[in-house]
Parts: C-alpha cells; structure tokens; sequence
C-alpha cells in the first residue's frame, strides 16, 4: 500500500524543480514553461547542494526536476550519485538538461535515475518544444 500513497502523493504535486545555475537560462526555461501553459509553482536552485537540500528534504512536493549536469559545488551526476545512494533517484521523474551531448554522460546519468537526457536546444521555439515535450510524459498534469 505504500507504494500507492507515494504514487498518489507524487500525481498530486504541483510544484517543479528547476536546477540551473545560470540566472539568465534558469529566467528563459521559466519564460519557455509559462509560454507552455506550466501552471506548477517552479522553485529554482542555483547548485548542485541546493538541489540535493530540497529533494531530501520534501521528497514529494516535486513533480517534475529539470536538473542542469553543470553546477557548482555539486553537479548534476554527482545529485544523482548521491539521490541514488540514499534510495531517492527514482521518487520523481529527473530530466537532465545538458549542453553536452556526451554519450558516457548521458549513460551515467541515465543509469543513475534519471529518466530522460535531453540536449538543451539553441533558441526559444525548440527549448518550448524540449520541455512541451517532458511534461506531457512526464507531469501532464501541471499543463493546462
């Protein structure tokens, strides 16, 4: 029965993690999922510890975790080392969105939880497509 609460919990949050460093790009993904019609409540972190913080922390209050691979402090493959340690890479779906099209990253990173490795796109059509795209598979239910 546990794992039916957790699946029930996880359907009924509304909220995303976005995990990006960079101001500016973390500023054009929130214009981009608006544009989408992404009603969640978006809570941002800058790094790799700040991302770790909130994911142990309210393990079920995100439905969704777009995470950068190149962060400070942490990056992204050693957040999922460590979510994968504790038990926790599986417990919401992780995108990792990557400039790097690096097949050895791609397959840590995957083999690590999380569920999809996309290529962030250059412009703002094909980054709203990119993230149209991970919602509707992933948390259709924070689309309108």
């Amino acid at each position: 029965m546990k794992g039916a609460a957790e699946a029930e919990a996880l359907v009924q949050a509304q909220t995303l993690l976005l995990v990006e460093d960079d101001h500016d790009q973390a500023a054009i993904a929130r214009h981009c999922l608006a544009r989408i019609g992404c009603q969640a409540e978006i809570v941002t972190a800058s790094d790799g510890e700040m991302a770790l913080w909130h994911l142990t922390a309210c393990p079920d209050r995100f439905a969704l975790v777009l995470l950068d691979l190149r962060l400070p402090l942490l990056d992204g493959i050693e957040v999922l080392q460590e979510l994968n340690r504790q038990g926790r890479a599986r417990e919401q779906p992780i995108v990792v969105l990557s400039s790097s099209d690096d097949q050895e990253e791609l397959s840590r990173a995957l083999g690590l939880g999380a569920v999809a490795y996309r290529v962030k796109p250059i412009g703002l059509k094909p980054l709203r497509q990119l993230l149209l795209e991970e919602l509707q598979k992933w948390a259709p239910h924070l689309l309108v």
